[in-house]
């Protein structure tokens, strides 16, 4: 659940809606992509429900991948170019100081969307790919996944777990970002904003 603000975004707390199959089970995302994605499943394919500890699997899976601190320097080393955070200064110091913000953003983006609040909603976190139709149908497909997810049950439901738990990170990242900086916000997806770095929605 894709599952974001980023460091260079001045007026939201970082954080990166977030996707990806249970853990261990979606192997090939990880051999076939430079960042893979661990969330993603085929709409058609029959899965089990994540128990709780899955889903926690699932989030640590996601935060802890190679492709997550290469991701993660990248936006370090933008946001420390436009000086985002004039606080953070520059230099090394300066880098790891947007480094570990970004970290931070991340895991607790994961943490709340992925794990905390599915688990409490008993949501799936995992995201359907659709893959097949044209290309309008499997954007609206995409864009509609934020809003709508499958539930352990294998119901539908509001995405309660996008949307509470991206703005539950968000409030958290309040915490740690210089006060006049960390205005409150929802973490955009994927490339850019709060909620977990995993890549983009694949349709």
């Amino acid at each position: 659940m894709l599952h974001y603000r980023t460091i260079h975004q001045r007026h939201r707390p970082q954080q990166v809606p977030r996707i990806r199959p249970p853990p261990m089970a979606n192997k090939q995302n990880a051999s076939l992509a430079l960042f893979p994605n661990f969330r993603s499943v085929s709409v058609d394919a029959k899965q089990p429900p994540l128990s709780p500890g899955n889903k926690f699997k699932l989030m640590f899976q996601d935060s802890f991948d190679y492709s997550s601190f290469i991701y993660l320097g990248i936006l370090a080393g933008v946001g420390q170019a436009q000086n985002s955070y004039p606080e953070f200064h520059q230099g090394a110091a300066g880098y790891g100081r947007y480094y570990w913000h970004s970290f931070s953003d991340n895991l607790g983006g994961n943490l709340m969307t992925e794990a905390v609040v599915p688990t409490l909603t008993r949501e799936d976190p995992r995201y359907y790919t659709l893959g097949r139709g044209g290309f309008v149908r499997r954007t609206g497909y995409s864009i509609s996944r934020l809003f709508v997810t499958r539930t352990d049950g294998n119901g539908r439901s509001p995405n309660i777990s996008e949307i509470v738990g991206n703005g539950a990170a968000a409030g958290i990242a309040n915490l740690y970002y210089p006060s006049q900086e960390s205005a409150p916000g929802p973490r955009p997806d994927s490339a850019g904003s709060p909620r977990s770095v995993s890549t983009a929605p694949r349709t």
